[in-house]
């Protein structure tokens, strides 16, 4: 079973998101921001974090330096390719616009873990680097699904 920890300072979404991935056969932990997901978890036991942009105390993207690997998928409200860039620059797998379509997130975390899978048994304790135009690919992908979500 997968290992998904959720770093959301909303408590209602936060509860929303771990129901639904419990509702996929997801074991997910939860924490309502970085320095409580530090504090209370081994980063390295989990198959993916989420994690939300905007976090009181750190962004979400402060722990992608601190997961050793482990692929981290950042979600916000606050969609724009900026952000987006930005992310996926620091080191996240994916981005994902509030609010999402759950079987859009479903799909996103599957394809994530079954990619990262893939990876880890090809090359192991490397870390996972993609070319340039595929990382563009990825956020204008991330970005017209905002768009789509917001029309």
């Amino acid at each position: 079973m997968n290992r998904i920890l959720i770093i959301e300072d909303e408590t209602v979404i936060r509860t929303a998101l771990r129901r639904l991935l419990e509702r996929h056969g997801y074991e997910v932990a939860e924490a309502g921001s970085v320095a409580e997901a530090e504090g209370g978890q081994e980063l390295a036991s989990f198959d993916l974090v989420i994690a939300d942009l905007r976090l009181p105390g750190a962004p979400g993207t402060d722990i992608i330096a601190r997961c050793d690997g482990t692929p981290v998928l950042i979600m916000t409200s606050y969609g724009s390719v900026k952000s987006a860039v930005e992310s996926m620059k620091l080191g996240a797998i994916d981005y994902i616009a509030k609010p999402f379509d759950h079987d859009e997130l479903i799909l996103t975390v599957q394809r994530i873990l079954d990619g990262h899978v893939h990876l880890a048994v090809v090359r192991p304790r490397e870390r996972r680097t993609e070319p340039a135009a595929v990382q563009r690919a990825r956020i204008v992908h991330a970005v017209d699904m905002h768009h789509r979500h917001r029309a």
